[in-house]
């Protein structure tokens, strides 16, 4: 089973890069794990290539680009690995002001004028050592949309540097229905495509079926990247309290930790751990909710699903083809 993004195949499970470095400095994960964590994820995709997700302001404003950096150290120690891969980055911030007061300072503010995209393409590919035998940019998406300029000029920016050579192809982020639609239509009249669309979608996030955005990417039949497949860690069997969290995790600062909203959260999480343990055979949540979603999308929609690292090497990866379908037709009467 394979997903097409664009001229690649690639695995239905891709790898989100940015728990890597998304903390202090102190606390990055060490490159001989990160690189152990890549070098899984590329062997169990094979035969088809492994998306790669990261983000040029996935690091504390100190090390902004620390997440782009691994990728840059990894493949220069494993440069036979770089046919195996898809590096989606995810930018369009403006950077110079991410730096100055990271994210938690207020300082992410997307701006997709041709001049800022140039500049962010330019800083991504000079940290991979694109042009310096390094790893090519394959997808670029801006993280946001930016709400000061049309979408049909975002559009015409992208395909202005994607003719530059500056990346290959253009993706879109936490966009709504209409932009999709629009962002689609302006692509193909300028003779290139939107190759994914990466929103969030999970059991515990399922806003994209009311919204339109699921029906716009099956219409365009665009490849949707769906990230926190597993709620955000609710859904991995690892989460029992708030304590499991360390100080500066940012999901610390988001509703569905709060001290009100955890408690019930982790009722929702325990009962759907209950429904994959009653099927037969058992299964892990984590392989539930893949079913889950892999139902869920039916006809017209490809999914690649983003899986925070742990779950990259862990054994819920082992579940294949008509087993998922089997599963979700279970679950669907709770779940749907």
């Amino acid at each position: 089973m394979s997903v097409q993004v664009g001229p690649y195949s690639i695995s239905p499970i891709g790898l989100g890069l940015m728990s890597l470095t998304w903390r202090s400095i102190s606390d990055f994960v060490p490159d001989d794990e990160a690189f152990k964590l890549i070098k899984t994820a590329i062997e169990k995709a094979s035969p088809s290539r492994v998306l790669l997700n990261t983000g040029a302001f996935y690091g504390p404003k100190e090390d902004a680009y620390a997440n782009i950096k691994i990728l840059r150290r990894f493949f220069a120690a494993y440069p036979e690995y770089k046919d195996n891969v898809v590096v989606n980055v995810k930018g369009g911030a403006v950077m110079s002001e991410f730096i100055e007061k990271g994210f938690a300072g207020g300082g992410f503010r997307a701006s997709s004028t041709v001049e800022n995209l140039r500049e962010d393409l330019l800083a991504i590919r000079k940290e991979l050592g694109s042009d310096d035998g390094g790893i090519d940019v394959h997808v670029y998406e801006p993280a946001r949309r930016d709400m000061n300029i049309s979408v049909e000029e975002i559009i015409k920016n992208l395909h202005t540097l994607q003719k530059e050579g500056l990346f290959q192809h253009i993706a879109l982020s936490e966009v709504g229905a209409d932009t999709i639609n629009t962002a689609a239509k302006t692509a193909k009249e300028l003779g290139t495509e939107i190759v994914s669309v990466e929103v969030e979608y999970s059991p515990f996030f399922t806003e994209i079926e009311d919204n339109g955005v699921l029906q716009a990417c099956k219409t365009h039949q665009i490849p949707i990247l769906a990230y926190s497949p597993l709620g955000r860690g609710f859904l991995g069997g690892q989460l029992k309290s708030r304590s499991d969290l360390v100080s500066n995790d940012p999901r610390l600062h988001q509703e569905q930790f709060s001290e009100k909203n955890f408690p019930n959260n982790i009722k929702v999480a325990e009962t759907f751990s209950q429904l994959a343990a009653s099927l037969n055979p058992p299964v892990t949540p984590a392989q539930l909710a893949l079913a889950w979603l892999v139902r869920q999308g039916g006809e017209g929609a490809v999914w690649s699903y983003l899986f925070h690292p742990f779950f990259i090497r862990s054994e819920t990866l082992k579940v294949h083809g008509e087993r998922y379908s089997a599963m979700a037709r279970a679950a669907i009467p709770l779940f749907a």
